[in-house]
Order: C-alpha cells, then sequence, then structure tokens
C-alpha cells in the first residue's frame, strides 16, 4: 500500500527510533514473542522486495532491542542502523539521510526519492497478515497529559472515534 511501487524502491527503512515525547516504544510493541512476529515480517518484506536496501532504524538507547535484532539479522540482508534518539530523528526528513546518506531536497517526501519509511506496528501487521490472514483491524496508541492518570499505551479497534478513546480512558 506504498505510493511507490516495488519498482521505484531502493530502500526500506523500519523506523523504530524512539525520540518524541509519547511514541509508542518499540519496546511495547515487541515484548514477549513479537520480536520474533517482528523480525519474521522483516524477512517477509524483505523477501518481497528483495532488490532493495532494508535497514531498521533504533536509537542509541535501545541497547536491548538492537543487540536482540541484530542476533536474529546476523548475516541476513537485513540491516541494524543505530542513530541518535534525539528529536527530530524519526523524521522521514532526518532518518532517511541519515541511513542512505544524501540530501532531502525540500519539499520532497522519502517516496519522492525511492525510500518507504514503515513503522514496527506496520511490520507486524505484515506478519499478522501473511502468516494468519488476519487484516488491520487495531493499532496500538499512546495517551498521555493531564487528562489522564498515567500514560497508557491501548490496542483499539479502527474507526474507533478519539472521544470514545478519552471518555473510556481519561481521569473521571
Amino acid at each position: 500500500s506504498s505510493v511507490i511501487t516495488p519498482e521505484e524502491t531502493d530502500h526500506v527503512i523500519v523506523n523504530a527510533v524512539e525520540d518524541d515525547l509519547l511514541p509508542v516504544s518499540a519496546s511495547v510493541f515487541l515484548a514477549g514473542n513479537a520480536l520474533d512476529n517482528f523480525t519474521a515480517g522483516c524477512r517477509i518484506l524483505k523477501r518481497a522486495l528483495p532488490n532493495v536496501s532494508f535497514a531498521v532504524a533504533v536509537g542509541k538507547n535501545g541497547k536491548k532491542i538492537t543487540a536482540d535484532l541484530e542476533a536474529a539479522f546476523g548475516g541476513t540482508e537485513i540491516s541494524v542502523a543505530v542513530v541518535s534518539d534525539k528529536y527530530p530523528q524519526s523524521r522521514e526528513e532526518v532518518l532517511v539521510p541519515t541511513i542512505v546518506g544524501g540530501g532531502f531536497p525540500y519539499g520532497f517526501t522519502a517516496a519522492n526519492i525511492g525510500v518507504t519509511v514503515v513503522s514496527v506496528q506496520t511490520i507486524l501487521h505484515i506478519f499478522d497478515a501473511v502468516t494468519d490472514g488476519m487484516p488491520v483491524i487495531s493499532r496500538i496508541i499512546a495517551l498521555g497529559g493531564t487528562g489522564f492518570s498515567e500514560n497508557l499505551y491501548l490496542r483499539v479497534p479502527i474507526g474507533t472515534p478519539g472521544a470514545t478513546i478519552i471518555e473510556e480512558n481519561g481521569k473521571k
């Protein structure tokens, strides 16, 4: 479902950089057996796009995830790129030149220069779709701020109104 075709894709970057105030952390997505599902999902996407360079970008403070991914991808064509975890490293305009080199022309998107950037959650959805035939029916989202007793990570069905999510999970 990328905006560019496989033939136009030169690079795939999986963005697992945690540099924002309340992102859904890669460690949240990769807890338990999800790391195995994630690595399998990366291999599935790499098999579908055999002629592209493929990197998983991880912030330098994610030492455990980095070690786990390097062990899982060692000897494969999938690399683990350790990058700064200072904001705005995860933004495409910064992440793409960091991983593939070169510049990022003003007004362009990653797709304009042959790069597809996907999230950890997208890779897990690919795994579910290919191995179990499961469509994307939910997403994990982060909620935080003064309206909540604590920061939350929730799996919510696609199409759930934001107001409903806040009503059900905000301070009472």
